[in-house]
């Protein structure tokens, strides 16, 4: 079986702008865009942060890996952060981020800790299920959540041994529902969408 409590040292942690130690690459949702580009700039692991584009409202920032990040970090796959401005100047803020990592769901979950929201969607036209768990922090109203995907049929056994698993904070409420992984298999039976 896949063993838990694996060693993820130096992907959330703490910044002036994420007291909590509990941010990815200290990034926290909500803080000002200029202050995430100097975060990621600075960070060890990443290197070619784009440029956003702050002429428009909703914009997205992407950087590759440095090498020098853990073997956990899914290092083909760009880090991506979206941000917003809610008025016509460059007050963007960051809305979420995103990491793909080779890290197993299963370990992942048990690493962080189990909980209680979270959910999943059979993609009918794509004959596959989404699967994910998420934590939200009161104190700074962030949700982080964990996403896999699984081709159908969705059989048990691949929901423990998925080694690649996504990554993801924002703001927001806890999500109300909580889909054990037990009902994955029964997703894929021609059903339009479930959560």
């Amino acid at each position: 079986m896949p063993q838990p409590h694996i060693p993820i040292d130096g992907l959330f942690e703490g910044s002036t702008a994420c007291p909590t130690a509990d941010c990815l690459l200290g990034v926290r949702p909500g803080m000002p865009l200029n202050d995430a580009l100097d975060l990621l700039s600075h960070h060890d692991w990443v290197v070619g942060v784009t440029l956003p584009n702050t002429f428009v409202a909703q914009t997205e920032v992407y950087w590759r890996w440095s090498g020098r990040q853990p073997a956990f970090i899914e290092a083909s796959v760009p880090g991506e952060l979206s941000a917003r401005s809610d008025t016509d100047d460059t007050g963007h803020y960051v809305t979420d981020m995103s990491i793909a990592t080779r890290l197993r769901f299963y370990d992942l979950y048990h690493t962080l800790g189990k909980t209680s929201t979270g959910g999943a969607w059979f993609w009918q036209g794509q004959d596959r299920v989404t699967y994910h768990v998420s934590y939200y922090v009161d104190s700074t109203n962030m949700r982080t959540t964990l996403r896999m995907e699984l081709d159908c049929p969705a059989r048990l056994i691949r929901y423990f041994w998925n080694d690649h698993t996504q990554i993801i904070q924002n703001q927001g409420p806890p999500l109300p529902d909580y889909v054990p992984p037990e009902t994955l298999p029964g997703l894929c039976r021609n059903q339009p969408s479930t959560r």
